[in-house]
């Protein structure tokens, strides 16, 4: 299994800033994500420096993002699980148990 970059929410949005700097996080058909920095020909030392400096930097944003959506993405599970346990504390079904799960400790939200 590749554990490498991947596309997330938000991207496209992302990239209409980066592209301002030359960087932009590319999907590929397979959808893997990756860091591009757009340099002109002739390539020099400098260049390519830079790009390397930029690309670098591109890889940095992408896990800080991706950093911040998880964070995200487990508090406000979180606040889900805590309301919805508050919501059917006294009622028959809470948020762990279902009629169709009875000797199962799966969760199950109902709607």
């Amino acid at each position: 299994m590749y554990n490498g970059l991947t596309w997330f929410h938000g991207q496209e949005y992302i990239n209409m800033i980066l592209k301002q700097y030359n960087i932009e996080l590319v999907r590929d058909y397979d959808g893997i994500t990756r860091v591009e920095f757009i340099t002109e020909r002739p390539y020099t030392y400098e260049k390519v420096s830079k790009a390397i400096k930029y690309i670098t930097r591109g890889l940095r944003i992408y896990l800080l993002i991706k950093k911040v959506q998880e964070s995200e993405a487990i508090k406000i599970i979180i606040n889900l699980i805590n309301t919805f346990l508050l919501m059917n504390s006294s009622s028959k079904y809470s948020l762990f148990s279902s009629p169709f799960t009875s000797s199962m400790n799966l969760i199950s939200i109902f709607f």
